[in-house]
């Protein structure tokens, strides 16, 4: 863009002129009315170009304004298209390889058919029996894949089953050795054990408890009574329990 004017060295040589009003000039002669009209015309004139240059310096503020804004754009338009310039550089490559790949597989397409052909016409005789094994080893490989994917069904049930005893067990470890942080076993109330169902250095099975007490404050217990005695007994009775 080419440089700006500089309209304060203009506006200070325009200010730096003499100029007088129309009104300094007297009327004695027809002379000093020409000079004094050719004055007023002049002033005039400066007057429209002085108001000239200020909107042309507002303009040329403005479009530097514009140019700025545009190049911002450019600039942004320039990197949008370098980035798709570069995908499609990518994508190119990428079709490239893929019609490589295609005509290879062409290749070995026509290859395949040459040789069939070439078995097909060498052995139109045995076309029957070629056609028997073909159908057996169709069947063959479809008997194969359906075992296969009952097998591949069945491994992925058990690699969920095991999968779900595995995370049951590491929850059970973490619990397990939250309890034992410090080496002891802490009931979630008190009370007095009972049953101790295990012993030092045999194997705890997490479906039955190692440790059973029972909260002396509270028991529950069940009893059997005799048809004859079950009308006597009511909700609310007292009952004495006896250790024998």
């Amino acid at each position: 863009m080419p440089d700006k004017p500089d309209d304060s060295s203009f506006s200070a040589s325009m200010s730096s002129m003499p100029f007088y009003s129309p009104a300094d000039f007297g009327t004695e002669s027809t002379a000093d009315n020409a000079i004094a009209s050719l004055y007023e015309n002049a002033y005039s004139e400066y007057l429209a170009q002085k108001e000239n240059q200020a909107n042309a310096v507002t303009e040329l503020r403005a479009a530097e304004s514009r140019y700025k804004e545009l190049s911002a754009s450019v600039n942004e338009y320039t990197s949008s298209i370098k980035e798709a310039e570069n995908k499609i550089s990518s994508l190119t490559k990428e079709i490239s390889t893929l019609n490589t790949n295609l005509s290879n597989s062409k290749s070995n397409l026509n290859k395949l058919r040459s040789e069939y052909n070439s078995l097909n016409a060498s052995y139109s005789s045995d076309q029957l029996e070629l056609q028997k094994k073909l159908d057996t080893d169709k069947a063959s490989y479809e008997n194969a894949e359906y075992h296969y994917q009952i097998t591949c069904n069945t491994i992925e049930e058990e690699l969920e089953e095991k999968q779900k005893a595995y995370d049951t067990a590491e929850k059970n470890l973490s619990i397990f050795s939250d309890e034992l942080s410090d080496g002891y076993i802490y009931a979630k109330q008190d009370g007095m054990v009972y049953s101790l169902n295990y012993q030092e250095g045999r194997g705890v099975n997490v479906n039955s408890p190692y440790v059973s007490y029972v909260d002396e404050t509270a028991y529950s217990t069940v009893v059997e009574l005799d048809q004859n005695d079950v009308t006597q007994v009511s909700i609310g009775d007292t009952v004495m329990i006896q250790k024998c």
